[in-house]
């Protein structure tokens, strides 16, 4: 058997040149996505740093800044590998683990609860489900959460619009067809996942920062600049809107782009 004609051998192979071909589209968002890793390795420092108004830590919460670091860099690849399918499932856990930190600053018998959600399921989907899972003390949550929802819906499960999201039926000719199942994003899909994963992930380090800063004392350091990427992609965005307007959602209901950054007319 030769491997080199394995179709998963090509398969393979597109993955890597996926890959390489996103470093030449888009090396600005690679060096921002750079950034974005670095304030989540800034946001882990401050929770190991900080201390609270009556001299406590935060320390519970390191494991959850690492995890959350750990999703985004791997929907990252996924993303650069034209995977979005695949990135947003990956991305998943760490919207999670950011809505749990801030339902655990509101109220600490959240933890209990969560802690025993094998012993105690019950109470554990009752408060960790829905619109339960917003707080008052992470910034943005109802967004957040929402995008979350979003994931489940559209990405987590094999419902219709998932099937047909990835399946296609093409006529050869009157009696022959081709079924394809897609494996990459399609001409410019990519692009608006792209720019909206890169929001989002910003949007919710912005949130944890907010979070942390209002717990402890001393600046944590970390200065999330959201208004900045906006403004460095903003007439890229209002393009694809305009161009594609189809792809507004993904910006808006998965990226949390503000409707005005996506106004075809303005």
């Amino acid at each position: 058997m030769n491997i080199n004609n394995h179709s998963f051998i090509d398969y393979r192979r597109a993955i890597a040149a996926n890959r390489e071909i996103f470093l030449l589209k888009f090396p600005n968002v690679f060096l921002d996505f750079l950034k974005t890793d670095d304030y989540c390795s800034g946001l882990a420092v401050a929770i190991s740093k900080g201390r609270t108004k009556d001299d406590k830590t935060l320390i519970s919460f390191l494991p959850f800044m690492g995890l959350i670091q750990r999703q985004i860099r791997n929907a990252f690849e996924a993303f650069a590998s034209a995977h979005s399918y695949q990135g947003w499932v990956l991305l998943r856990p760490a919207l999670e683990a950011a809505l749990i930190m801030g339902k655990w600053t509101d109220d600490k018998k959240y933890v209990e609860i969560w802690k025993n959600r094998d012993a105690d399921w019950q109470s554990s989907q009752r408060e960790y489900s829905g619109k339960k899972l917003e707080s008052k003390s992470l910034p943005n949550s109802t967004n957040i959460r929402s995008v979350l929802s979003r994931i489940n819906d559209d990405f987590m499960h094999f419902n219709p619009t998932y099937y047909f999201r990835h399946s296609q039926l093409d006529a050869v000719d009157p009696e022959k067809y081709v079924h394809a199942i897609g494996y990459f994003d399609k001409n410019v899909e990519q692009d608006f996942h792209v720019y909206a994963f890169m929001h989002l992930c910003l949007v919710v380090a912005r949130s944890i920062a907010s979070l942390l800063q209002k717990q402890y004392v001393k600046p944590i350091g970390v200065d999330v600049d959201v208004k900045g990427f906006r403004k460095a992609y903003g007439n890229t965005i209002k393009r694809l809107a305009k161009e594609h307007p189809d792809g507004i959602p993904i910006l808006t209901e998965l990226g949390l782009w503000p409707n005005n950054c996506v106004d075809r007319t303005a």
